[in-house]
């Protein structure tokens, strides 16, 4: 977060803000977050960033581990499926996934490459009533910014334009599928299949997206796990 709010004070005075904000016909979502929660887990949703990062935290709620195959899992962007993991002897130089790293995150590559990804094990154990962090793929390459101001309702006084979307006309449709189980050798597959779109954007100035108050402290009243910005 410090590294956001640096970032955010360089920006210059005169540019301006999208904020797009994000909602799911298939889960708990409320004005400021997303949420899904089962018998056996919760997934809570953070996609604050600039250009948007698909990132999430599964909890375990149960006093026995849960196994998450990423092989069998994805996520897809629009009509685009993106493994969280694959096969290090399948992945050649145009290839596109999330990685599992050392520190246990993980991290997308969507670009030519003559690595490889790291070859962990596809299987994540998450221990009893602990969580698991999916950090960061980046959504800027995906989402269209060419917004029409004249399709757009302005606020005169705050120099706002809105955008509002539903599922069917959205700029952009994400799903996160999952495969997990409560066995290590996966006999019992269970499946998480949610969808989301953004349903609002907001276009305005930078000094209305972020300001100084009188402490002199930066103050973000945008700022919501359930959205993501980007920098005109």
């Amino acid at each position: 977060m410090k590294y956001l709010f640096g970032f955010l004070i360089l920006l210059s005075s005169c540019s301006s803000q999208y904020v797009c904000y994000v909602r799911s016909n298939s889960i708990t979502s409320d004005t400021t977050k997303l949420t899904y929660e089962n018998d056996t887990l919760k997934i809570n949703y953070n996609m604050w960033a600039n250009g948007g990062k698909f990132s999430f935290t599964i909890t375990n709620k149960l006093n026995v581990p849960i196994y998450i195959d990423w092989k069998k899992s994805s996520l897809i962007v629009g009509n685009t499926s993106i493994p969280y993991w694959q096969d290090e002897d399948k992945i050649n130089s145009n290839s596109s996934g999330i990685n599992i790293n050392k520190e246990r995150k993980l991290s997308m590559s969507n670009t030519q490459s003559n690595g490889v990804i790291i070859h962990l094990d596809r299987i994540t154990f998450i221990a009893p009533l602990s969580n698991f962090d999916v950090n960061g793929f980046d959504l800027s390459n995906f989402t269209y910014w060419g917004f029409n101001e004249k399709n757009g309702i302005k606020d005169q006084k705050k120099n706002i334009t809105t955008w509002t979307y539903t599922n069917s006309n959205t700029p952009l449709v994400l799903r996160n599928f999952i495969t997990y189980s409560l066995t290590e050798k996966m006999e019992k597959e269970l499946r998480i299949d949610q969808s989301f779109f953004i349903f609002k954007v907001l276009l305005m100035p930078q000094k209305e997206f972020q300001y100084m108050d009188q402490n002199n402290k930066w103050v973000s009243p945008y700022m919501q796990t359930n959205a993501f910005y980007y920098t005109q």
